[in-house]
């Protein structure tokens, strides 16, 4: 038989080349490669044989995904909702083999670990709600594994009833969906910390099925944690707030008006969220709408005193505090706290989900567990169920000779129904289209999971064959994705350069390595797939590193793959396809040119490159980005509606995805000045730790009275102590002039301290420096770059000197006490029909406030708040 030979470049460190496609990857290191030799009618193969999954035999399965991830690197161990119920495609509570969820489990995507689950509410008549401990969430090919559907698995796993769920690192978990026998709130851990209900504090509906309504009136839940004091912690709670009051605090012991105080979650009737610790510091997150459910969350690093407030997943503050637990640590839901509290209230509105963790979660953390109950059904998505139909694929063939072949296949039959495997084979491949195939085998009476083949014979010596398996009952038909093909010909392989540089010392060009296939010559241009495998180690060659060292921190490609090509002399066809494999790397959206490829390529990766937010961000960026969204409706002709929708869903993409692997640059401060309150009193100390302690050495005093030193040497001493001295007076000087100014500052600003920025005065560099006796510039350097720790959150020095309005009746008011009055105009509006600046203008007007409607606009804008047309909600 007359052969023909081919040569195949490298391709991949493990993968397949084909006689159509010549590929070539240049290597850094010298590689050896092995040769092959393959027995008559045999065909290279090195392809991984497919795991069983731990619950392949369950009838029903369901894929839930994580389509977006953190801002930066991964959450572990999230407890994510998932919520079960007819919305889901496919779904149905029929499909389970024990009427109460017993047969349900949960696996990893490789379905090969199990996972912890709790089920916090069964209801076949609606929604069940399930929590599931998820070992690492990445974000885009982050997924898990639903089963259900197995009569002889009816009992559920230990894990539901253990607290096996909430092992890691959980002091507490209240779901606050019903009460024990005693009247207390069930801890869904292993510690089993029951909650005390005082009050009139009753179940009510919830963020996640039942919760707790507070009535403000004497309401709360007490709770003893035990074991040792954690020092770093995180609580968390789920809250819709009416009127204010504590969320949680933390007790030194198990009285709500005695008890000693440590810190506190607490809403304020205005809407502010913010933490306040026992000496009355406080730091706000920010003020949110009342009646409607938040996430709030604190948390507590001893290792860096650094208390940390989240509101609906997103870091909205921070106090450096070092906590002193007294004895034991209590925890009090919902209580009044006249002596730290601002308005001294109990907690008034809905709560649920209430948790108490002794480690300090990550930012992640906290955005995941938060994403996995406000966009449920998003994150996570859930894929349709897979109910009743079997699976099957094709493996190769083996034991070919030159007249026969077992074709191999795989098949999954876990459904209800037995199935029928039928295999179809010919020389030429007619896909599905089952009766153009020549031949046709079938094995019937399958059920469960394992290896199906048939042994034909009759084959023609030296000829190509095609293969596909097809499985069906009647549930459905399933066939293999593709054909398989081999022929009864010998092949063979070897090595035809087995050695590969990416730079040969003698040419200093690429030098690629290759290996030579042989087989008959009648197979030249047919498709034959070839897998290998090679030694040694290899990376990518100059032509990725032309496209990855082009890309900048924030993920685009700042060179055209033209130019680059014309610059290293590359071919641009090369550097357009290798531009195309890596934008398939993480994150999504890497490697863009502009920011419309860039959403494009997420959006893509999301499975919307069809959607209406892929043609808005293709053709109509411009307008989006100044939220004309009715100018988009009547451009696309669809409803303003769903162009907002889409326009919300583009919102939640990365416009710099190369931003989460960048070097943080986020800056960290010292207060060079704390203010606390003593005895009523606010009392100024200077941050001096960082500094050094200088003095004059007693070595030169030594040298000076020395009378063996020299005239001269006693001349340069005595300059250079002056020299010293001089120094150590001026720092001593500045930090005099600091405390002076810093003083002047807290006497005005106490109001400010005592209530937050509402209060804050005018207040000019000139007048402090004419009440301190300096001069306007010197106040200006010395505050400059400067810190103060204040009860209200830490602040440049600089941020208390503010120009100032007059009020109606006289009273003078800052800028930003202005601002912070538009902001809550803001926050408070109708989305559907947002205040204008007029209106803004007017509101102000009523509280005494005259200012330009040019200068609301400049607030407004100061404030990063757009225009009233960007705001509008359809």
């Amino acid at each position: 038989m007359s052969q023909a030979s081919e040569v195949f470049g490298l391709a991949l460190t493990e993968g397949k080349s084909t006689d159509n496609n010549t590929a070539c990857m240049l290597l850094n290191h010298r590689i050896p490669l092995v040769c092959f030799l393959l027995a008559a009618g045999m065909f290279l193969c090195a392809r991984l044989t497919a795991v069983a999954g731990i619950y392949d035999d369950w009838q029903c399965q369901m894929s839930l995904s994580f389509p977006v991830s953190p801002s930066s690197g991964a959450a572990t161990n999230v407890p994510v909702l998932v919520v079960l119920s007819t919305n889901i495609a496919n779904f149905e509570y029929s499909q389970f083999s024990s009427a109460a969820g017993g047969d349900l489990r949960f696996s990893d995507s490789n379905e090969t670990t199990a996972l912890d689950y709790e089920i916090e509410r069964w209801d076949t008549n609606g929604e069940s709600f399930v929590w599931v401990n998820v070992p690492e969430i990445t974000g885009t090919g982050t997924y898990i594994r639903a089963f259900w559907g197995n009569s002889a698995q009816t009992n559920p796993p230990p894990c539901t009833t253990n607290g096996a769920v909430w092992n890691n690192g959980f002091l507490a978990v209240w779901h606050m969906h019903q009460t024990n026998g005693a009247g207390k709130l069930p801890d869904a851990t292993t510690n089993r910390t029951d909650a005390s209900v005082a009050g009139d504090a009753r179940l009510d509906a919830g963020r996640t099925g039942p919760g707790m309504v507070f009535d403000g009136d004497g309401d709360y839940l007490l709770a003893d944690i035990p074991g040792p004091v954690p020092q770093s912690l995180t609580i968390e709670a789920w809250i819709r707030a009416t009127n204010g009051g504590v969320v949680y605090s933390e007790l030194g012991q198990g009285a709500i008006n005695s008890g000693w105080h440590d810190s506190h979650i607490e809403v304020m009737s205005s809407g502010e969220v913010r933490i306040r610790v026992w000496s009355g510091s406080t730091v706000s997150l920010g003020v949110w709408p009342t009646g409607v459910w938040h996430h709030v969350a604190m948390t507590y690093d001893a290792s860096g005193y650094l208390l940390a407030g989240y509101v609906d997943g997103r870091l909205c503050g921070t106090l450096t505090y070092q906590k002193q637990y007294p004895g034991d640590l209590w925890y009090a839901l919902g209580p009044a706290d006249s002596t730290h509290l601002g308005d001294g209230t109990y907690y008034d509105g809905w709560m649920d989900e209430a948790r108490v963790s002794n480690l300090a979660r990550s930012s992640n953390w906290i955005w995941a567990a938060w994403m996995s109950v406000a966009s449920n059904g998003w994150f996570p998505a859930y894929g349709a169920v897979e109910y009743g139909a079997p699976r099957i694929e094709n493996r190769p063939a083996t034991n070919v000779t030159a007249t026969s072949a077992c074709l191999n296949g795989y098949v999954t039959v876990t459904g209800r129904e037995e199935a029928v495997a039928t295999v179809y084979w010919g020389v030429s491949d007619a896909g599905t289209n089952w009766e153009a195939w020549d031949n046709v085998a079938t094995l019937s009476g399958l059920c469960g999971i394992g290896s199906v083949t048939t042994n034909v014979s009759g084959l023609a010596a030296g000829t190509g064959y095609y293969y596909r398996w097809a499985a069906s009952n009647s549930y459905g038909l399933a066939c293999a994705p593709s054909s398989e093909y081999f022929f009864t010909g010998e092949v063979t392989i070897r090595a035809s350069d087995a050695l590969a540089m990416e730079h040969d010392p003698g040419t200093g060009r690429p030098d690629p390595g290759a290996f030579t296939v042989t087989r008959p010559a009648w197979a030249t241009n047919r498709d034959t797939t070839v897998w290998y495998a090679i030694g040694g180690t290899a990376s990518n060659g100059i032509d990725y590193e032309l496209i990855i060292g082009n890309v900048n921190e924030d993920g685009y490609l700042t060179t055209l793959p033209e130019e680059l090509a014309a610059s290293a002399a590359v071919d641009p066809g090369r550097l357009r396809d290798i531009l195309e494999v890596i934008q398939d790397f993480d994150p999504p959206g890497v490697a863009a040119r502009d920011l419309r490829e860039c959403l494009l390529l997420q959006l893509e990766r999301l499975g919307k490159a069809d959607s209406l937010a892929a043609r808005v961000v293709a053709d109509h960026l411009e307008n989006l980005g100044h939220h004309r969204f009715q100018d988009i409706a009547r451009a696309l002709k669809v409803p303003v509606e769903e162009v907002q929708q889409a326009a919300h869903f583009i919102a939640t993409l990365d416009p710099k995805p190369g931003r989460a692997y960048g070097t943080d640059t986020s800056p960290y401060v010292t207060p060079e000045v704390i203010v606390q309150k003593v005895d009523g009193r606010y009392v100024v100390l200077l941050n001096d730790e960082d500094l050094p302690r200088l003095r004059i050495s007693k070595h030169y005093r030594t040298l000076m009275n020395d009378a063996t030193t020299t005239p001269e040497v006693r001349d340069y001493i005595r300059e250079r102590v002056r020299s010293s001295v001089f120094l150590i007076r001026s720092i001593h000087q500045r930090q005099h002039t600091i405390f002076r100014i810093a003083s002047e500052i807290v006497r005005v600003q106490e109001e400010f301290l005592d209530k937050g920025v509402k209060y804050l005065k005018p207040l000019t560099m000139a007048e402090v420096a004419a009440v301190v006796g300096l001069h306007e510039t010197t106040v200006s350097r010395a505050v400059a770059g400067k810190h103060m720790q204040t009860p209200q959150g830490v602040f440049e020095m600089k941020y208390f000197f503010t120009p100032g309005l007059k009020t109606a009746d006289g009273q003078a008011v800052s800028n930003k006490a202005v601002q912070e009055a538009i902001a809550n105009l803001v926050a408070e509006e109708d989305p559907t029909s947002p205040l204008s600046d007029q209106e803004i203008l007017e509101r102000l007007k009523q509280r005494g406030i005259q200012i330009a409607r040019r200068t609301v606009a400049k607030y407004r804008a100061i404030l990063k708040i757009p225009p009233s047309h960007m705001r509008k909600r359809y």
